[in-house]
């Protein structure tokens, strides 16, 4: 179990030392939690497949086994990444992230409805909001809570030293929508719900349970999803590339609207499956009805 001393171990040594000895200690560690954590590695593995499939490769074990030791080791990268940019400087980040199709933010931000900022679990999320404020724009960010409070309270303050005004999960509806009248940016990861309000698409060729909350907020809002996502490249420098806004063109239009959101996913998670970090079983858990 990951305790609030492992974090801050990993606060403090993600700020001290040398980026490729903090990258390599992470994969060490990454590899010990991928060798300990059975559930999560078969169910990464899992993944993996039903990605690659739809795409229309058939791998075998081994092929299975790197890619999922792969996401973890990326994982362990990203963790060290959250600690070790939350103090840098906006110049520092621009140096790592390299932006694509920046125009797409005016175009969403145009209409001054405010513009709900859809991503995933994938990559690095977290360095696009440090972006996105780095350049001087106010960004809210939809944000679960940990289960332990001391944990909770060091990623909330690791946020809020970037500049982000963090919305909790589970009571963010009316807060997101007061933020869109004043013609803000709200972030949300639209890969995993973890509330009842979900919606079942079509997602790499299976039935997947995805959140419903950005479409619906975009529809009762009136603002724009504008889809982004910061990939990791292969020498660790990263892209935030962003896709053209969806326009939300009243409730009627909501299945279509989130299939073109799925249809983005899709390419996007597709293009770097082990950059996709879902530790639990998301094809078998989207069978599982949600308690009300």
């Amino acid at each position: 179990m990951i305790t609030y001393a492992s974090y801050r171990l990993a606060a403090f040594l993600s700020r001290r030392l040398p980026r490729r000895w903090l990258y390599r200690l992470a994969r060490d560690v990454a590899d010990l939690f991928y060798a300990a954590d059975r559930r999560g590695r078969t169910a990464v593995q899992r993944n993996l497949s039903v990605i690659l499939q739809a795409r229309g490769e058939r791998p075998d074990d081994a092929e299975l086994s790197r890619m999922a030791r792969q996401t973890f080791r990326n994982f362990g990268k990203y963790v060290a990444d959250f600690f070790r940019y939350s103090l840098s400087t906006a110049d520092e980040v621009a140096r790592i992230v390299r932006c694509e199709h920046e125009e797409y933010i005016d175009a969403a931000l145009a209409p001054g409805k405010g513009v709900l900022v859809v991503s995933a679990h994938v990559g690095n999320w977290e360095l696009g909001g440090m972006l996105w404020t780095a350049r001087g724009r106010r960004l809210n960010a939809v944000a679960l809570p940990q289960r332990l409070r001391n944990v909770n309270r060091l990623f909330q303050e690791q946020r809020a030293s970037r500049g982000l005004q963090v919305l909790p999960l589970g009571r963010a509806a009316a807060r997101v929508l007061e933020c869109l009248r004043r013609g803000e940016a709200v972030a949300l990861l639209a890969d995993r719900d973890v509330t009842p309000r979900s919606v079942t698409v079509p997602f790499f060729g299976s039935p997947a349970r995805l959140p419903s909350g950005p479409v619906r907020l975009a529809v009762k809002s009136g603002a724009p999803l504008l889809p982004g996502f910061v990939l990791r490249q292969p020498d660790d420098t990263f892209v935030l590339r962003y896709y053209p806004p969806l326009a939300p063109e009243g409730r009627a239009a909501e299945p279509a609207l989130q299939a073109r959101l799925a249809r983005i996913l899709e390419e996007v998670i597709g293009a770097q499956p082990h950059q996709w970090f879902m530790f639990r079983d998301f094809w078998s858990e989207s069978e599982t009805p949600l308690e009300p």
